[in-house]
């Protein structure tokens, strides 16, 4: 079972460097850092279950807090080229 959801951590991070790495939209390559952000997170919190911690939780949690202060950098972007 531990083995599925870090399958899917590890496809969500190749999605997400592959976006990083081809786009060349600022906007896009935010969006890859998301991506990529989270499946660092599900992995950390699938660590965290598996080892019956909470350790693992705290720090995905401060781990999102970084992924939506980029969100408002995308979204800062967005209206700066608007203008």
């Amino acid at each position: 079972m531990i083995a599925a959801f870090f399958g899917v951590c590890s496809l969500l991070f190749v999605l997400g460097v592959a976006v990083l790495v081809i786009r060349e939209e600022p906007i896009l390559r935010l969006l890859g850092a998301q991506i990529s952000l989270g499946a660092c997170a599900l992995a950390i919190i699938t660590a965290s279950k598996f080892r019956a911690s909470i350790d693992g939780e705290v720090f995905a949690i401060f781990l999102l807090i970084v992924a939506a202060c980029q969100c408002a950098l995308g979204v800062a972007l967005l209206k700066g080229r608007a203008r």
